[in-house]
């Protein structure tokens, strides 16, 4: 039932309405007696009139009002005016995470901030499964979120919508057998199927949140319920980096313990899985922070064909090292034998024919020296670069990562520059280089300009991740 501002319901006085949903419809709205605003929830008619569904209204506000915690919006009253019943909460003055998705491109929030929210809403919901309580409907929707009372505090994050819980030892039986409640998008699989459900149910949602905060996607899309359902059945859970390269692969761990499929398996509570969330973060950027700015030293610079230096300081390495340069477009590779003579195995310019001679017919084995330069116009100077970062320094899963992606792009058999296939105004020529012992592999493409594998560019985003860019001075 709409309402003009101003209009008076059970003596509350609308302000305005604040959402939609299949339940029914939530006003701001004035207390009658006291000075305060107040989230004013209305079930909708036709659901007011269901005896069923009047009674699990009426124990959504019983039982959420026994709950008083800082992560989960509070119940102040119940009652029914006009056929309709009515539950007065909290209000919040901000926005959901939901909403905090859309505005950010559906591409994912800063993890820092994902780790919090998932943190507090765990908070809450450990909060709620001691007392007995499940909420069944953990989703971005559902998680409010609110300015700090304090400039240099975190947001606040709220949890809000029982309106499907129940409690966990009472055998009445109030939604029917099989009668799926939750959201089909983070739905575990003891859910789909009618099976016995406990607090894991929340843990299994709040791993799908985890996952759609990181990336913008929920962890199954699909156009139909049917194909929701087989994936949370069968399907292996996502892994955020596949979307995110930059992400630790300790948050697929995360994810993947999380939305397990059987229960047993997962973390026993929601703040365990906002624990590792954190302890994946803190490496996350303990890594980071940890990779040494490497002291000034002589850019490899843009290649060319009339070009080709015997020796050059490398960038790859200490800056005593010394080592041949690759020039691109007639070298894929260059390599010093043990007494100190450069050979280099060329390609013919401008063929993309792989070097006559490899050190191994398997590629290089690890571990890897990586840097990325980038280069404007046709200046021979990076404007600016990013490295070098060492495999054998980094964790197992950006060591793994990196190592996976070259195998897969075949990088070792690229050629050393690849074609332009478009101009574009203001491009920028990239290059990507790979060192292993004495041996040294470059790739070069116009970042928009060149057909290049979307590997490469995930390469770049994976060491983004691990290292800064640094920028020539003048």
């Amino acid at each position: 039932m709409p309402f003009a501002p101003g209009e008076l319901f059970a003596g509350y006085r609308i302000e305005r309405e604040l959402g939609r949903g299949g339940m029914g419809s939530v006003f701001l709205a004035h207390h009658p007696r006291l000075p305060r605003r107040e989230a004013l929830k209305l079930l909708s008619p036709s659901l007011s009139s269901d005896p069923a569904f009047r009674t699990r209204f009426g124990r959504e506000a019983d039982l959420v009002a026994q709950l008083t915690h800082r992560n989960i919006v509070t119940v102040y009253d119940r009652g029914a005016a006009d056929g309709q019943l009515w539950i007065a909460m909290q209000y919040v003055k901000g926005t959901d995470a939901a909403h905090a998705l859309r505005s950010s491109g559906d591409v994912g929030l800063d993890p820092a901030r994902v780790v919090h929210i998932v943190g507090e809403v765990a908070s809450g919901l450990d909060f709620a499964h001691r007392n007995n309580l499940l909420h069944r409907d953990v989703k971005p929707a559902n998680i409010l979120l609110a300015a700090a009372s304090y400039p240099d505090d975190p947001e606040d994050v709220l949890l809000t919508d029982f309106g499907i819980a129940k409690l966990v030892d009472d055998s009445q039986q109030l939604t029917g057998t099989g009668n799926l409640l939750a959201t089909l998008a983070y739905a575990s699989p003891e859910q789909i199927e009618g099976r016995m459900i406990d607090h894991r149910v929340d843990v299994y949602a709040l791993g799908c949140v985890f996952y759609e905060l990181l990336t913008g996607r929920v962890p199954f899309p699909s156009d139909n319920p049917y194909g929701t359902m087989t994936s949370h059945l069968s399907k292996p859970p996502p892994r955020p980096s596949d979307l995110r390269p930059e992400l630790p692969v300790e948050f697929d761990n995360v994810v993947a313990r999380a939305m397990a499929k059987k229960a047993s398996e997962r973390f026993d509570s929601c703040r365990e899985l906002a624990r590792a969330a954190r302890g994946a973060l803190a490496a996350w950027e303990a890594a980071r922070s940890a990779v040494p700015t490497p002291p000034p030293v002589v850019p490899l610079g843009r290649p060319s064909a009339n070009r080709h230096p015997d020796v050059h300081p490398s960038n790859m390495d200490t800056p005593t090292t010394v080592m041949p340069e690759v020039v691109l477009g007639t070298a894929a590779l260059s390599q010093v034998d043990d007494a100190g003579t450069t050979e280099v195995m060329q390609t013919k310019p401008g063929t993309g024919e792989g070097p006559t001679q490899r050190p191994t017919t398997t590629g290089p084995r690890p571990p890897y020296l990586f840097r990325v330069e980038r280069f404007v116009s046709e200046s021979s100077t990076p404007t600016v670069w990013l490295g070098p970062v060492n495999t054998e320094k980094l964790g197992p899963g950006n060591r793994v990562e990196l190592e996976e992606l070259l195998t897969k792009v075949r990088f070792f058999e690229l050629p050393g520059e690849l074609p332009m296939t478009r101009v574009v105004a203001d491009d920028i020529f990239e290059t990507i280089t790979v060192a292993a012992g004495v041996h040294r592999w470059v790739v070069g493409y116009l970042r928009f300009g060149s057909k290049h594998p979307p590997e490469l560019d995930a390469i770049v985003r994976r060491l983004e991740g691990i290292a800064r860019w640094q920028a020539a001075k003048d």
